[in-house]
């Protein structure tokens, strides 16, 4: 304290609220210090927005007209019913124990899980899916997230409160406040450990194939030729299990899962720091060695373990360490590495994927106008888009489908309805005209 570094609770909670120090906090083992971050409270805050935004989600749901039934569960649902239950089994075994810090990232992962995955996956079927399809999302998110409003209550207990009170009605909850609602049973029928795993799996393939996507300069708007998972026999299993998901997610026509890319090379190139403390004056040969073999026989060692070889009678072991790669990947592919292998995006464009990809930015623009003008997602419209590029007119009922519209128009003339906005995508002009019916 006399030094001055020291930060007080004060600080916190008028820039960020009690719940968020208390979320913060709770985090830290009982008897540990608090190495403090406020970078790490920042974090704290815009989880905590997350939950908020799929409270803004469920109640955007509510006001759609919804099926008096739910849709069949799809392996989305199935999977963050099944995340649900087991975070309620190992969360209630935590308080039990009196583990309180233990409880905070497991209920942290269900809601990031929910938004992040379950309401992203689920986005297109809430907009323009069945009543059934969009009773089935409202359920299963309602049912989520009431269940994390529970868990998080006893830790952010403000906060909670404020949400459950904002969506008491769409809960259909009688009690007065959600510390009166009774604490979650856990459903076994629900458990599935190996979806679960297989999921894991899959979001890491999902997550390497989004950072590929970046690094080629390709949003996820824009359609992909075809995704390369790379990776063991295990994971190929999974992979070819889940392509539907990863098509969906990663916006590809085409899933393959592999041993291995054919045409990806790799060059080893030595750490001369610790090469040299460690063989010293066998350097020079052992770079000329490394420059004689494949890079990636020596990639594929390292990965076990380390690289051996005998060189100038005498053996060489090699790790992680020595060595470091340059690597080139077949024309069009650009790579990322997974928790699980590598996945490989074909960044080759054809004029089918240009137009679908055109498509697709149309649609985001007019929802965006929608948006700007006042329009929910219920209220329908009559829409013309006036362009040169009338190639689009191939996804006509999409658009339409997707922008709420009664009746479109794709046309290179304009319209008698009031201009709503102008845009420009890669160079091509799109005027957009609608009126509410």
């Amino acid at each position: 304290k006399s030094l001055g570094n020291v930060i007080s609770p004060e600080e916190v909670t008028s820039k960020y609220g009690a719940d968020i120090l208390r979320y913060y906090m709770s985090q830290t083992s009982a008897g540990k210090n608090i190495s403090f971050s406020w970078d790490e409270v920042k974090l704290k805050q815009r989880n905590m927005n997350v939950l908020l935004n799929v409270q803004n989600f469920l109640q955007g749901l509510a006001k759609q007209e919804l099926g008096d039934k739910a849709a069949a569960l799809s392996t989305d649902e199935r999977h963050i019913l099944s995340l649900t239950n087991s975070t309620i089994k190992s969360v209630t075994a935590h308080f039990e124990n009196y583990e309180l810090d233990d409880t905070i990232g497991k209920i942290e992962h269900l809601f990031l899980e929910l938004s992040r995955t379950y309401v992203q996956s689920v986005r297109e079927k809430a907009a323009v899916g069945s009543k059934e399809e969009r009773r089935l999302v409202f359920d299963v998110v309602r049912e989520v997230f009431f269940t994390v409003l529970k868990l998080f209550a006893p830790v952010c207990p403000l906060t909670m409160e404020g949400m459950y009170q904002s969506t008491k009605k769409l809960l259909e909850r009688q009690e007065e406040s959600i510390h009166l609602v009774t604490w979650p049973e856990v459903d076994e029928k629900f458990i599935d450990e190996k979806l679960e795993h297989d999921m894991r799996i899959i979001g890491e393939v999902i997550r390497a194939g989004l950072a590929a996507r970046e690094k080629a300069a390709i949003t996820l708007r824009w359609p992909l030729k075809e995704v390369i998972v790379v990776g063991d026999d295990a994971t190929q299993g999974v992979v070819d299990s889940y392509k539907d998901v990863l098509k969906r997610e990663l916006n590809t026509k085409v899933v393959i899962a592999k041993e291995e890319l054919p045409g990806v090379e790799y060059k080893a190139k030595v750490n001369y720091v610790t090469v040299g403390k460690n063989y010293g004056s066998l350097m020079p040969q052992i770079i000329a060695h490394l420059n004689t073999i494949n890079g990636k026989t020596v990639f594929n060692h390292l990965k076990d373990g380390s690289y051996k070889a005998e060189i100038a009678g005498k053996t060489v072991e090699l790790t992680k360490e020595d060595v470091s790669f340059s690597k080139t990947c077949p024309e069009y592919y650009q790579d990322a590495e997974s928790g699980i292998g590598m996945v490989y995006v074909n960044t080759e464009r054809t004029r089918e994927l240009e137009i679908e990809g055109f498509s697709r930015e149309v649609m985001r623009q007019v929802q965006q106008l929608r948006k700007e003008h006042g329009l929910e997602k219920q209220d329908v419209i009559k829409l013309h888009i006036q362009t040169d590029f009338l190639e689009i007119d191939l996804y006509s009922e999409h658009i339409k489908d997707k922008c709420g519209a009664s009746e479109i128009t794709i046309s290179d003339s304009p319209s008698e309805m009031e201009t709503k906005g102008k845009m420009k995508i890669k160079g091509k002009e799109f005027t957009v005209y609608f009126a509410r019916c």
